[in-house]
């Protein structure tokens, strides 16, 4: 396939299960239409069943070793967490009744049928951890509780309009659509951090959350084509192991494919697995000396001596048994021929071990064993020995008396010489009608075999092992089938809106020599957007159709299908949603955009942080720069022109805050015209805007030549208190190192012993292809393993062709009636309540867990909580694992792994 049509899926895929779901028509409930449907609905409560289901990981006995392994090495810690949520996606199909509709060409109102395709995408999910952890020594210690969580829903309904005449030509297509996703999430670190056995104690209380909303409340947009689309005539005609590619757009050069001349006298091409290889063809001449007395190597080539004669050779062989030496100048002269005497690649028509042969890899390679190239020329007359000169190579070997001839070249796809008698008649079809258009005579003619044409532009596949004997290169065709269309009209219109909000508070801005509250940041906004747009419109699909073909079943009834790597929506669908999306993403021009809140709402915070860049300013005679990598390296640079010849100068930097107190001043002294460039470092006891003044004299005159001035903000620098620096101090001396040592050991011991036992060796995805009715009616997940040979349904419909997986996952895939009514019970959900069952999230057991944790906290430390309960102790003793999803064991399975690393590279 084609990247760019990788590219597309991608974007689709964003749009399906990461950020949006589109509106939805009532025609679905129509009894008197006939609909075809399929989709699928997860439950993520079952995500730890079916995580142990296909990789035989025990994840509450690993995630009990893991807490275990750290209360062995003195560290107390327990890890919750709890996912609950569903996702669900539905693709409905159905024809909507005909009309008239009047395509660009003015040929006349053309009957056309109306294919409608409807997406119901919902999803919501929510998600809390905690991390409760505490260790202590002489030296320093924490007592820390980490907690956070993430909700959030996405919806998405699509109402797509295709329409195709009689014959199943496109003419067109509309969308209609909707989209809401709602995110938010937080997190909050509390707890303390001590050293000198607990003497000096700096207590923690972060808190940090973000929230976006996004809806595109309407959109909708409308597609006409310039001519009338064959591409359902093409997959139709699309046969088991090719592919099709569909491009629309007004850039057809994109299909232009470069193709790479290897001329078959310099060069041999084979296919090697599952790629052609072209080598380089060396013709090496070899002199046999069979009555030489020897060779010896001489300096850097062999001298070889017989009865009567001295010969010079770049490379030999010694051939014992026949008493010879084969002798080459064709590898050249290189002092490592000295040791390779004794091999046999005169032998075994071979080249010698460290001699490079050129070497070129492409997916593809056509070979032609006609004239591809012409070489003409009147310079030598008109002969009529020259009838048969179409075979002599004196354009290549510049063998010919005369010098200096001019040669016009023809390549042989658009242009035919032949010999007329006494003359070449070369005959051009310039606009490929069948008819000549123009004749150019010549005297002499030389033909030369291009040989291979190969190119990478088609990708790589197995079926181009047997590309040789195509012809694409000469008929200007591809083996991809390609459809290109171009489009009349893209319109549109749309509305979102867009909220944001961003708080963090609590992070120790005092304790490192700020304002108390200097990174408190709280900001909300919310924006609306109404556009409309008449744009190009650009897309690529593609699809590659496997071989064979499998009964499955739908409402009692079987129909045949075929494997396909493609959308799961039709092409024009995937590529009208994406532009659609795009466009009311990007909105109307002067429309604040979530890129513009979020700087918008950090930018305070960043600030503090960070110096603001260069600054420059340009006066008559001198340009000035400045540069403030902190307080205390402040850059600050001036180029000066047009001085005076013979006069001296003074050039002055003064550098004040913003209170006008001046910081720092240099000067320079300037007495040669070419010494035109200064720059020193400056510095600063105080932060915020900062203005440096350069001032350049003429000392002969006594006069101010040119005054320029330039400002930039300075960071404040951190100046961390006597507390973080004991703290600090207390963990370097401490004995962390040797229990995170300690930590790692015990991990690492406990889940040795753990194997996973995967379900299964293979799997692939594939699309469902009824190629009688030109749709996609279903996908299905096939797996397999190594020991049965058998391939099984992990998702999708019933079929004939493989039987149920042994292991399946906790995914309910629809079809048919049993689709359409889930699409109607998930149409009118849209928050998370009716998304997700909230009754089932077990957050209460974490949340008791943390009041607990936090009971003889300080105030500042999150402090004691009035409903703080006396159970909590008692639910994790019944039970919290259960609710512990594979995301963190797999997390501290990755650190014990990092762990064991890093102490097999110190060891």
């Amino acid at each position: 396939m084609s990247k760019s049509f990788s590219r597309v899926n991608a974007v689709l895929l964003a749009i399906i299960l990461c950020a949006s779901v589109l509106p939805q028509s009532v025609a679905a409930e129509d009894p008197t239409t006939e609909h075809f449907a399929f989709g699928v609905e997860y439950d993520w409560s079952n995500m730890n069943t079916d995580f142990e289901s296909m990789t035989g990981l025990p994840l509450d006995d690993i995630l009990a070793d893991v807490m275990q392994s750290a209360d062995d090495a003195g560290i107390e810690m327990l890890i919750l967490e709890e996912i609950t949520g569903t996702s669900s996606m539905v693709i409905d199909q159905y024809e909507d009744g005909t009309m008239m509709f009047n395509p660009p060409d003015g040929a006349g109102s053309v009957e056309v049928t109306k294919h409608v395709t409807e997406l119901t995408l919902r999803h919501g999910g929510l998600m809390d951890m905690a991390m409760i952890t505490e260790w202590s020594d002489a030296r320093a210690g924490w007592d820390l509780t980490i907690s956070g969580g993430s909700e959030g829903v996405i919806n998405i309904d699509a109402y797509y309009v295709e329409y195709r005449d009689a014959s199943g030509l496109i003419y067109g297509h509309d969308v209609d659509m909707s989209m809401a996703t709602e995110q938010s999430v937080y997190f909050d670190l509390q707890g303390h951090l001590e050293a000198d056995d607990g003497e000096s104690v700096m207590p923690l209380n972060i808190h940090m959350e973000m929230g976006v909303d996004y809806a595109v409340t309407n959109a909708q947009s409308e597609v006409v084509y310039s001519e009338a689309s064959e591409l359902y005539q093409a997959m139709s005609a699309l046969e088991s192991g090719e592919q099709l590619e569909w491009r629309i757009g007004e850039d057809d050069e994109y299909y232009d494919t470069w193709w790479d001349n290897m001329d078959s006298n310099q060069f041999t091409c084979s296919w090697n697995i599952d790629i052609y290889v072209c080598e380089e063809s060396l013709e090496i001449v070899w002199t046999v000396l069979d009555d030489a007395d020897s060779c010896d190597w001489s300096s850097y080539e062999w001298e070889c001596y017989g009865p009567g004669y001295s010969y010079y050779y770049g490379y030999c062989e010694h051939y014992v048994n026949a008493d010879e030496y084969a002798c080459t100048e064709d590898y050249g002269y290189d002092s490592d021929w000295e040791y390779h005497l004794y091999e046999t690649n005169y032998q075994d028509e071979t080249h010698p071990s460290g001699y490079y042969v050129y070497a070129d890899y492409f997916g593809y390679c056509e070979y032609y064993d006609a004239w591809e190239v012409y070489y003409c020329t009147n310079d030598f007359g008109y002969s009529e020995n020259f009838e048969d000169s179409l075979i002599l190579t004196h354009f290549e070997d510049e063998t010919t008396p005369e010098r200096g001839i001019s040669w016009y070249d023809y390549t042989a796809a658009e242009t035919d010489c032949y010999w007329s008698g006494y003359e070449y008649r070369c005959e051009t079809d310039y606009d490929d009608d069948g008819y000549t258009d123009d004749y150019d005579y010549w005297g002499y003619c030389e033909g030369y075999t291009v040989g291979f044409q190969c190119t990478d532009d088609f990708g790589y596949d197995d079926r181009y092992e047997d590309s040789m004997d195509w012809t694409h290169f000469e008929d200007g065709t591809s083996p991809q089938n390609h459809v290109h269309d171009e489009i009349e009209s893209h319109t549109g219109t749309f509305s979102t809106a867009t909220g944001f909000n961003f708080e963090v508070t609590g992070l120790p801005a005092e304790e490192m020599g700020f304002p108390a509250g200097k990174w408190d940041v709280s900001v909300s906004d919310e924006e609306t957007d109404i556009g409309s747009f008449d744009e190009d419109f650009d897309c690529e699909m593609g699809m590659e159709l496997f071989e064979g073909t499998q009964m499955v079943t739908t409402d009692g009834d079987q129909i045949e299908v075929m494997q396909a790597h493609t959308t799961p929506l039709p092409f024009g669908m995937t590529c009208h949603i994406a532009n659609l999306f795009y466009n009311a993403f990007i909105g109307s021009e002067d429309a604040a955009t979530l890129e513009d809140m979020i700087i918008d709402s950090t930018e305070e915070l960043v600030d503090s942080m960070e110096s603001n860049g260069e600054s420059w300013s340009e006066g008559e005679n001198m340009e000035l720069s400045m540069y403030p990598n902190s307080q205390d390296d402040i850059e600050v640079s001036a180029y000066i022109w047009e001085m005076e010849d013979e006069h001296n100068f003074e050039i002055t930097f003064v550098l004040e805050d913003s209170d006008g107190i001046t910081q720092d001043v240099e000067s320079f002294v300037i007495s040669d015209e070419w010494d035109d460039y200064h720059s020193t470092a400056m510095s600063s006891s105080s932060w915020g805007e900062h203005c440096v003044t350069a001032q350049l004299k003429d000392i002969t005159t006594n006069e101010i030549v040119d005054s320029v001035e330039t400002c930039a903000d300075i960071a404040q620098e951190m100046d961390p208190s006597d507390l973080v620096i004991a703290i600090a101090e207390g963990f370097e001396e401490s004995t962390l190192e040797n229990v995170m040592e300690n930590f790692g050991d015990n991990l690492e011991y406990r889940l040795e012993d753990y194997e996973a036992d995967i379900a299964y060796d293979d799997g692939d995805m594939f699309i469902l292809w009824d190629n009688t009715n030109n749709m996609v009616v279903g996908f299905q997940m096939v797996v397999t393993t190594d020991n049965s040979n058998m391939w099984y349904t992990l998702i999708g419909p019933e079929s004939d062709s493989y039987g149920d997986a042994p292991a399946p996952v906790s995914m309910t895939y629809f079809s048919g009636q049993q689709a359409i009514a889930q699409e109607a019970d998930i149409e009118n959900d849209s928050t998370l309540e009716d998304l997700v069952d909230l009754s089932t999230h077990n957050g209460d057991i974490i949340e008791d867990a943390i009041e607990e944790s936090l009971a003889d906290n300080s105030p500042e430390a999150g402090g004691p909580s009035e409903n703080s309960g006396d159970n909590t102790a008692e639910a994790a003793d019944d039970g919290l694992l259960p609710f512990i999803s594979p995301v963190l064991t797999i997390t501290m399975i990755a650190i014990a792994g990092l762990v064991s690393s890093l102490r097999t590279r110190r060891d």
